[in-house]
């Protein structure tokens, strides 16, 4: 299911000191298990708390990030995925102008998730097999052609493809594009 950039809803941070924009979440739980969305980072500042989910971070434009977590510090550039929990005490500092950055969370003791960085140069694919619960690709630069086992579909930069059927996906592009995969896993002990 193809989600346009249009369609993502704007939602206050936890902690009010922003705003982000879901793509898609989870909607059979009053909390989520998993959640993706597309945060601005205008100004440094604290990320909001969210005690037993796992996080991953990756800064899709500006100029990056410094991210302290419980006193750690890590440099955060574009289209690197940063994992951290979601128990930490967590804050940014801006390394140039405002970021957007896509945020992927889980519920620790229901799922987990992974977030992989593809960049396709014209005319080149990229196969991705996985025993996922659902994919999404969010196309990050450029324009996608993504073959499921449904349909091919395209998919522009800022829009989502959420995939739910099991099988190989394909990715193609006519244009350099970059794209992140996200795998959202059931936990073992979920049956």
């Amino acid at each position: 299911m193809l989600l346009p950039a249009s369609s993502y809803r704007r939602v206050p941070w936890k902690n009010g000191g922003g705003f982000t924009f879901e793509v898609a979440r989870d909607t059979e739980h009053d909390e989520p298990d998993w959640r993706l969305s597309i945060a601005t980072i205008e100004r440094d500042g604290p990320f909001s708390h969210f005690p037993g989910y796992d996080r991953t971070i990756v800064v899709l434009d500006g100029g990056g990030i410094e991210l302290d977590v419980d006193g750690k510090t890590a440099v955060l550039h574009p289209f690197d995925p940063f994992a951290f929990s979601g128990d930490a005490s967590a804050a940014s500092r801006l390394l140039g102008s405002a970021t957007h950055d896509l945020n992927v969370m889980t519920k620790r003791a229901r799922c987990s998730h992974l977030v992989e960085i593809v960049r396709l140069m014209e005319r080149s694919g990229q196969h991705v097999i996985d025993e996922a619960t659902q994919r999404f690709v969010y196309c990050a630069a450029g324009r996608l052609i993504v073959d499921t086992p449904g349909a091919p579909t395209a998919v522009t930069t800022g829009d989502t493809l959420r995939i739910v059927e099991k099988g190989p996906i394909t990715l193609r592009a006519a244009q350099p594009a970059a794209a992140a995969i996200v795998m959202l896993l059931r936990s073992p002990l979920v049956q």
